[in-house]
């Protein structure tokens, strides 16, 4: 669900900018998300902190490479995926 909630934030983020914005609330949902399973405080803290640098860094790429529709897509697709991953990796 995190990747279809992240993807559809970044193509509302190229769409209307503000990408810090979009990034506090996929840090919103990450926060949501940590309480409805029950997460530690300080967990939930750390995990909106890595959940917002990473998804700001993510729709600033999406507004840097707005011009090129290949790359657009390829990021908003690629760096979802990235997320997904390095959360079962740990």
């Amino acid at each position: 669900m995190g990747i279809l909630v992240l993807m559809f934030l970044g193509w509302r983020a190229s769409d209307q900018g503000r990408p810090l914005m979009f990034a506090g609330l996929f840090a919103g949902y990450t926060a949501v998300m940590g309480l409805i399973f029950e997460t530690p405080a300080a967990a939930i803290a750390v995990s909106m902190a890595v959940a917002f640098v990473f998804a700001a860094v993510y729709f600033w790429l999406l507004a840097r490479f707005s011009d090129s529709l290949a790359i657009w897509l390829g990021v908003l697709i690629v760096m979802p995926l990235l997320w997904f991953f390095l959360q079962f990796s740990a």
